[in-house]
């Protein structure tokens, strides 16, 4: 008689439905953490406080922050090592890191950015690697190289930079460092000479901010 209530408890709570709680926000991602595209990777991997202080690098998608939160890579590439991930890089071949939000000092209220990178005209190839300045032809020529060369030695944050003297200055910097338009945001441009700009992710330009956006 004891074996057969045993059997019959056992069965009942085999049949009976298993509620399952809702998943929430909260509750995403492996450790419960918040996981904004749904790849398994924390926004905030490190527990720091703060999404994307520590992003993921060099393939570790382990105690970092998920280094594209608005596109899942669950295997975080990242092959410039820049801290952005592959899919919303828009320099994938270089190195150039999200900037900062506006009024931080590793941004300046002059700079334009989509996904947090600098992108000056707001075309989707981040600065590093386009030096297609009249965003006209298949390839980067020799009018692109004659406004980089006219804009030498301008500061950075004006706008009589180009051929014709009235363009922002900061889409000739290429390197995003010193003040002014140097030698090396030249010698970047002439080595994209007949050369297309990029390469992008496929989904570049995420969002833009700043002054520049189209």
């Amino acid at each position: 008689m004891r074996r057969m209530l045993v059997l019959l408890t056992v069965g009942f709570f085999l049949a009976a439905p298993v509620a399952l709680l809702p998943v929430t926000d909260a509750m995403a991602g492996p450790q419960g953490c918040v996981d904004t595209d749904e790849d398994g990777i924390c926004d905030d991997g490190d527990e720091s406080g703060t999404a994307g202080d520590n992003p993921c690098q060099g393939g570790n998608d382990a105690n970092c922050d998920d280094n594209c939160v608005s596109v899942g890579n669950a295997d975080q590439a990242d092959d410039d090592n820049d801290g952005v991930g592959q899919v919303c890089d828009n320099c994938t071949n270089k190195a150039n890191p999200v900037l900062g939000t506006l009024g931080q000092s590793a941004r300046e209220s002059f700079q334009t950015a989509t996904g947090g990178q600098l992108d000056s005209d707001g075309d989707g190839f981040g600065n590093q690697c386009d030096p297609n300045f009249d965003n006209t032809g298949q390839v980067v020529g020799g009018t692109d190289l004659a406004a980089a060369t006219a804009s030498f030695n301008k500061d950075r944050s004006g706008t009589n930079c180009g051929s014709s003297g009235s363009d922002r200055c900061e889409k000739f910097d290429l390197d995003n460092s010193g003040q002014v338009i140097g030698g090396l945001d030249l010698s970047a441009a002439t080595a994209f000479f007949n050369q297309p700009e990029g390469p992008k992710c496929d989904a570049c330009p995420l969002a833009c901010e700043g002054d520049g956006c189209p």
